[in-house]
């Protein structure tokens, strides 16, 4: 994966969560939107290193949330799927992860590295409208809080979908090594494996 789309993918994330966190400090502090574009007017020669901030600060949040997202989720949604995927094999998952990545190909690490993206943003993109549902609720914008609800629902579907296409292309591919070292092995065994004709 590009280190442009993993950044972008950061700041979407980061993004969204700055958003609810502006909200909850709005609410909280009872700043009045006449207050927010006094504001605006006040600064509005500082743009350029205010969205330079915003930018800065939506990456730090981004990744913040990639790992709340992954906390929040582990337990509850990725050991079930891992546990239907590789059976009594799921202990031993960072060692299968490994060396799946380690005999690869490229068109497989490729398709890998897709799902990883998609699992990032929809895993962070359920955390986030999950909280911002619950924050727009607070102003009373029903609506807009059931909108972000269905997101969120949709988020969490799609996370499963995405989670199982990538274990089940890591178990198969790890089915697949084991297989070819086993082959080999028994070349060897039987002296087969000496013969450059092989």
């Amino acid at each position: 994966m590009n280190t442009t789309s993993l950044i972008v993918e950061v700041l979407v994330g980061g993004f969204v969560t700055l958003i609810w966190i502006g909200l909850i400090i709005i609410k909280a502090y009872g700043i009045d939107y006449p207050d927010i574009d006094a504001f605006i007017v006040k600064y509005k020669d500082w743009s350029n290193i205010i969205l330079f901030s915003i930018m800065a600060f939506s990456y730090q949040l981004g990744w913040v949330m990639i790992h709340l997202s992954y906390i929040a989720t582990n337990r509850p949604i990725i050991i079930p799927l891992r546990k239907k995927i590789f059976g009594d094999k799921h202990k031993n998952y960072r060692t299968i992860k490994n060396k799946v990545y380690f005999n690869s190909n490229s068109d497989l690490m490729s398709g890998i590295e897709k799902d990883r993206s998609v699992i990032r943003l929809t895993r962070t993109g359920l955390l986030n409208f999950i909280i911002l549902a619950i924050v727009l609720l607070f102003y009373k914008l029903w609506w807009l809080a059931f909108a972000a609800f269905i997101i969120s629902m949709i988020s969490l579907m799609q996370l499963r979908t995405v989670y199982l296409s990538l274990y089940k292309k890591l178990n198969d591919s790890h089915s697949e090594i084991m297989d070819d070292v086993m082959i080999s092995n028994e070349l060897f065994d039987d002296g087969r494996g000496d013969n450059p004709q092989l």
